[in-house]
């Protein structure tokens, strides 16, 4: 039976997601010129939950265990933050905050007068894209520590790899 897109992927391909998500992330978050606030949310959320759900896809494909991520996630105020936005916009209220039961997303300009979009959590105002790459850190750090390689492939997608290499596909005789 075939994989769906999610198995053919792996942890590999969410995390490979949520690079691609920050960047975008990065493109939109502090040009106030062309993206609206509801735009610049958007990509905002879409990131957070994609790096809060690596976790699930590292525990579902049993690469690593419960307890090493419970101790990533207590430890990491960024990957708490992220958990929070993630929970918070998917049921629109959070229950059991990790950092924040209402965290809260602006638009503030800094000393210099450049705009940046920043995110209030407990009760600290920190600014969105250092939380941001603070997450992508604290991954690559997680995944360094466990010896996983983000680059390398699912299962499901070396079988084929290792298929197309040999020049033989399932189900093919001979």
């Amino acid at each position: 039976m075939p994989a769906n897109v999610f198995e053919w992927d792996g942890w590999q391909g969410q995390y490979r997601r949520m690079r691609r998500w920050f960047d975008r992330l990065a493109r939109v978050a502090n040009d106030w010129d062309r993206y609206s606030m509801d735009e610049q949310i958007d990509y905002v959320l879409v990131f957070f939950q994609t790096a809060y759900h690596l976790r699930d896809y590292l525990l579902a494909e049993a690469v690593v265990g419960q307890r090493a991520l419970d101790e990533l996630m207590q430890g990491s105020q960024s990957l708490r933050a992220a958990r929070d936005l993630a929970n918070g916009s998917k049921h629109r209220v959070i229950t059991r905050p990790s950092r924040d039961a209402a965290p809260w997303i602006s638009r503030t300009l800094n000393f210099s007068a450049e705009p940046r979009l920043t995110l209030k959590v407990d009760p600290r105002q920190e600014d969105l894209l250092a939380v941001a790459a603070a997450c992508l850190g604290d991954w690559d750090s997680f995944l360094g520590r466990h010896s996983l390689d983000p680059q390398s492939f699912s299962p499901h997608a070396q079988a084929l790899r290792d298929a197309l290499a040999a020049r033989h596909f399932p189900g093919q005789d001979g």
